[in-house]
């Protein structure tokens, strides 16, 4: 039989892992209205990365390293082709609209359909939600417990990929909470399915689905004395083995971006401090094409970062809470086709500052990094997939919003690195603060530079206006001219339909620049007004446009004659759920379209 076993750094962990030096005897391892939104020897990414395992019948480069399953914290992750024997796992999982149709696993799950008729006939439940089926013992699947995990209707206006990856989720759920530890998923996708472009990735992000159930939180790995897994072993039957190499690469590398994101933006607000950013985001890309920059020193912040340095300034005076720019840089090999530039938003713990949230909504403020966590995922699955042809320049703004002595407050007047003079609205607006010079400086280094073909976005969970527009779930994005002309935001659209991670499009119209243009001669620009995004009418484009005008992204717009394109994409319907685990969104819909496309 052939198998083939992979982990989720699948082909690249010889580069991830080597400088940890592994062997078997050593332990590796919002939502406000807005917000849906290792072990203590080895580093954070060991842990993250240790959730899975690499096993191989052919060479590779993890051939020299004994890692032993009885103490290597993980979950292993297998990808097989061939699956005549099923003995190896105590549940199989099946993915599917109402029973088994593919003909390559049939009449061998022929059992399984019986079984499915016989429940459903006194359980209407059974073809709405994922149902535990008891296989006799003699028959030829080779395992005595079945979940069938039904997607539900398919064909309808409403219906997209989601379907499959919820189901492929809810699925494992169900298995884990029956008793499994050791799962075989299979996805049948009938052939008028799989010929519908919505659901031409149904395989892929059923994989992405199942993996998300089995994610272990950062600070439950880094228990001592603990080794928390959810399952032992995760595999995927992938009957076409021409599709399998493909759909496993894909799958493990934006898994891998997406723990990343998961364990950066739902960490708590200590775990996950500035200082503790970096040390994590410097040891995940030890040994990676990934080049790393960090910025920490207050002087430098104000003079280059000026709106950034003063939300940082409460936080400043608190080693542990002082904030940080983490600058990140990928170059892919070969001439570059496309610069993509990323500015996320990292706020580690959003008090509102001087203008405090009062009334007890500030819980769950420590989700309000997702932003540059997903930058930082992003360039996870950029590392492991090294797509050729590609430059990507990233930046997280890692600042915490603190009450204090030396808090910025609301009437300052503090001028941007593009020298607009902001005056200050209220302190709980900070995520346009941190991201707005970081903005500029992209502009800055596109014209110094000449990149080619650059497309900037920024990233964060910025308003809860967007989730009052759109509902929780999804992320708003917002294209300048330039960005707009070359189907930017739609693009994105196309692509996070296709992976289960849809977005909404929205606009920047010239009502939002009115509404932050300077009241009195004294400013440039008004930061915020007083009234929750929520109650402010275009409440999440406002914030779009004020970043244009304080970066002087307004000056490349399509009348310039360097026109920069520029994607704004709000996050916080899309984060995930608090209480719950982050998303990290909206890593595969940005996979998808900038890095997929250009692998070999």
């Amino acid at each position: 039989m052939q198998r083939r076993y992979h982990s989720l750094l699948s082909f690249a962990l010889k580069e991830t892992l080597a400088p940890y030096q592994l062997t078997a005897a050593q332990p590796v391892g919002l939502r406000l209205l807005s917000f849906r939104l290792l072990r203590r020897h080895v580093s954070p990414l060991a842990l993250s990365v240790a959730q899975f395992t690499h096993f191989s019948t052919f060479p590779s480069a993890m051939a020299s390293l004994k890692l032993d399953s009885t103490t290597f914290l993980n979950t292993k992750v297998e990808f097989i082709a061939d699956g005549r024997s099923l003995s190896d796992y105590d549940t199989l999982v099946v993915v599917g609209e109402k029973h088994v149709t593919d003909s390559r696993v049939l009449p061998r799950f022929d059992i399984v359909n019986s079984l499915l008729k016989e429940i459903t006939e006194v359980d209407a439940a059974a073809s709405s939600s994922a149902v535990v089926l008891r296989v006799p013992q003699k028959n030829d699947l080779g395992v005595q417990r079945v979940v069938f995990a039904p997607t539900g209707p398919l064909n309808r206006d409403i219906d997209d990929a989601r379907r499959y990856e919820e189901a492929a989720a809810n699925g494992v759920k169900r298995a884990l909470s029956a008793g499994a530890k050791s799962l075989l998923v299979f996805v049948d996708v009938e052939s008028k399915i799989r010929s519908n472009p919505c659901y031409e990735q149904a395989e892929l992000v059923s994989v992405l689905g199942a993996l998300r159930a089995v994610y272990m939180p950062l600070e439950l790995r880094e228990v001592e004395g603990k080794t928390p897994v959810k399952a032992d072993r995760i595999g995927f039957h992938i009957p076409d083995a021409t599709r399998i190499t493909n759909i496993e690469r894909a799958a493990t590398a934006m898994e891998a971006g997406r723990i990343v994101a998961r364990d950066i933006g739902g960490s708590d607000p200590e775990r996950m401090a500035a200082p503790k950013a970096v040390e994590y985001v410097m040891e995940t890309f030890k040994g990676t094409d990934v080049k790393i920059e960090v910025i920490d020193d207050q002087d430098k912040l104000d003079k280059e970062f000026p709106l950034l340095g003063a939300v940082n300034r409460a936080a400043s005076v608190i080693p542990r809470h002082h904030g940080r720019v983490i600058l990140l840089e990928y170059n892919g090999e070969g001439e570059t086709s496309e610069t993509v530039l990323l500015v996320g938003k990292g706020i580690t713990y959003d008090t509102g500052g001087a203008d405090v949230k009062a009334g007890g909504v500030m819980a769950g403020m420590h989700r309000d990094k997702c932003g540059a966590a997903a930058v930082a995922g992003f360039f996870k699955t950029l590392s492991l997939l090294k797509p050729k042809g590609i430059r990507v320049i990233g930046s997280m703004s890692m600042i915490r919003n603190s009450i204090g002595e030396n808090c910025y407050v609301a009437d300052e007047i503090i001028t941007s690195r593009a020298g607009v003079r902001v005056r200050v609205g209220n302190t709980d607006a900070e995520g346009r603060m941190v991201m707005t010079d970081l903005l500029c400086f992209m502009k800055e280094k596109i014209i110094k530079e000449k990149l080619f073909n650059p497309q900037v976005y920024t990233i964060a969970t910025l308003t809860g206006h967007v989730v009052m527009a759109f509902g929780p779930d999804y992320s708003a994005v917002l294209d300048n001219g330039p960005a707009k002309k070359k189907n930017s935001s739609r693009e994105l659209y196309d692509h996070g339909c296709k992976m289960a991670e849809p977005v909404e499009l929205s606009s920047i119209r010239r009502e939002d620049y009115a509404l932050c243009k300077g009241p009195s001669e004294y400013e440039d620009l008004l930061q915020c007004n007083n009234l929750p995004s929520t109650r402010t009418p275009r409440g999440h484009q406002l914030p779009a446009a004020f970043m244009i005008a304080a970066s002087g992204l307004d000056k490349h717009g399509i009348d310039s004659e360097n026109p920069i394109p520029y994607t704004h994409i709000d996050i916080a319907g899309s984060a995930g759920p608090f209480p719950g685990l982050p998303a990290g969104t909206p890593i595969l819909a940005l996979s998808a379209k900038h890095i997929i496309p250009k692998l070999a």
